[in-house]
């Protein structure tokens, strides 16, 4: 069972803080979980924020000996950026936090909507002043909804997305909504009352942190185009892209029915009873190609909708959902 914190456990870990200024918010922290909350603060104008942005501190210990000190940026709007540092002394990673070269770029504006955008890192015990920070998120606002890219499920796993509906309500969103972006772009699903889909990621760093930065970019440009047109002109933009969202969607399928139907034809070429015993396991192999093939992804494997004009008049109002 974890200790809560003491009186004294919390003003040994806080001398840091208190010394560059930071007040200790008692009513906010939670001693049984043993984080330590600190009063917020506010600053005008930072990065592409506009209007004051709120930072909030928190120093949480994971284990016992390992902190891990977080940062919360919330913008006027909403949309908030966070850093997050792991380590060993609760003095280096506030040095580590302040020193980074992310705070200025913590918030930037693409299409006239502002993107938040989060790194976690884990202090260098050679340099706790320079950690190298991997991006795990970001997220906006825009056309009523909110817009999130999560990459924190671990290296080499996809990034999940997940938009949130209209306040007001809508009429389900297409599927390729996003997908007509190219390949690594999901079909979106609608799930725990969420628009979700996913995106392909490259596994290692810095190319994971820098494709995280430019594909919310990319996500949040292409939502703020569509959402300001009304729906009907989706079709017309992207009737191409969405054809070739179709092609994308049954190319698992094909190949995989296409080499199925190959192997019995080697029965009919080759000589009675000399068939390769390997073939009978051309079935299972194509399996373990195909993942192989999609990265960590399962490959879709299903009938996906012809693309039609859609028929609602706006991006909001109705019924929420598929």
């Amino acid at each position: 069972m974890v200790k809560p914190l003491s009186h004294h456990e919390i003003l040994t870990r806080v001398a840091p803080f208190s010394d560059a200024g930071w007040a200790v918010d008692l009513a906010a922290s939670d001693r049984v979980h043993r984080e330590i909350a600190f009063e917020p603060r506010s600053h005008e104008g930072l990065d592409a924020a506009e209007g004051p942005v709120t930072e909030q501190l928190v120093l949480a210990e994971r284990e016992p000996g390992l902190y891990r000190l977080s940062a919360t940026y919330t913008a006027a709007d909403g949309t908030w950026a966070g850093l997050a540092l792991d380590g060993g002394r609760p003095a280096d990673l506030l040095a580590g936090l302040q020193a980074t070269e992310l705070r200025p770029r913590l918030f930037v504006r693409i299409a006239g909507v502002c993107i938040g955008r989060s790194y976690w890192a884990k202090a260098s015990e050679a340099d706790p002043g320079d950690p190298r920070w991997r991006a795990v998120g970001a997220e906006a606002r825009l056309a009523g909804r909110r817009v999130v890219l999560d990459a924190t499920p671990g290296a080499g796993l996809p990034a999940q997305i997940e938009i949130t509906p209209h306040p007001e309500g809508e009429p389900a969103l297409p599927e390729d909504l996003i997908a007509v972006l190219g390949w690594g772009w999901r079909p979106l699903v609608w799930r725990q009352k969420a628009w979700r889909s996913t995106r392909a990621l490259p596994r290692e760093e810095p190319r994971r942190r820098a494709a995280v930065e430019v594909r919310i970019e990319q996500l949040v440009a292409h939502l703020a185009a569509v959402f300001a047109e009304p729906p009907s002109a989706f079709h017309r933009r992207f009737r191409r892209q969405r054809w070739a969202v179709v092609g994308r969607r049954l190319l698992p399928m094909t190949v995989f029915f296409l080499i199925l139907a190959a192997v019995p034809l080697f029965g009919v070429v080759l000589p009675e009873g000399e068939m390769p015993p390997w073939l009978h396991g051309v079935p299972p192999l194509l399996a373990i190609g195909a993942l192989l093939f999609s990265g960590t992804e399962v490959p879709l494997v299903d009938r996906p909708p012809l693309p039609r004009p859609l028929t609602a008049s706006t991006w909001h109002g109705g019924s929420d959902g598929g």
